[in-house]
């Protein structure tokens, strides 16, 4: 192990010992930038966990090279569930992302793909949503006519189903 990788470990380390999963997020958030800790992370408290991971990826009417952090797994304790912790940390993100968006990876909860909609969050076929950060939403223009755009070009780049793709093509009859 090198000396980097040996105090990246330790630095997660001594993250995962922060009391709650919002402490542990926001020490993440400061660690990342200095290199210190990895581009992804599992945060437990609690029997809640989030899987989290700073990423580039093309959002539409946001960036082709959008730096994103990524809620790519999430797995909240009977005892908040139903209860609006998880709500609670989407606004927790959202005030202190200091990247392009937040992107909400792979929802099959069907509450919450329900719930992200209204939330502001734009659907990017199949089953991912994001939603640009507060901080790129004070420097840039995110009206409701450019959140309808990204919604048509996300719906514009949906996976088609395979019947339908053999449907739009002109194929020549076997013979």
């Amino acid at each position: 192990m090198s000396m980097a990788e040996a105090d990246s470990w330790s630095s997660t380390k001594a993250l995962w010992r922060l009391p709650t999963i919002e402490a542990q997020f926001v020490r993440w958030l400061e660690l990342i930038d200095a290199g210190t800790v990895h581009n992804s992370i599992d945060l437990k408290r609690n029997g809640t966990s989030l899987y989290l991971r700073r990423s580039v990826r093309s959002l539409p009417c946001v960036d082709e090279a959008a730096t994103t952090l990524d809620i790519a797994s999430v797995c909240v304790s009977s005892t908040v569930q139903g209860r609006g912790w998880f709500t609670a940390f989407l606004a927790i993100a959202d005030a202190l992302n200091p990247w392009d968006a937040t992107y909400v990876e792979c929802v099959h909860n069907v509450r919450l793909a329900a719930f992200l909609p209204t939330a502001g969050f734009i659907e990017l076929p199949p089953q991912n949503f994001f939603r640009p950060s507060h901080r790129w939403r004070a420097r840039h223009e995110w009206s409701a006519q450019r959140q309808k755009a990204a919604r048509a070009a996300s719906l514009a780049h949906a996976p088609r189903s395979l019947t339908d793709t053999l449907n739009g093509l002109q194929l020549l009859p076997l013979k």
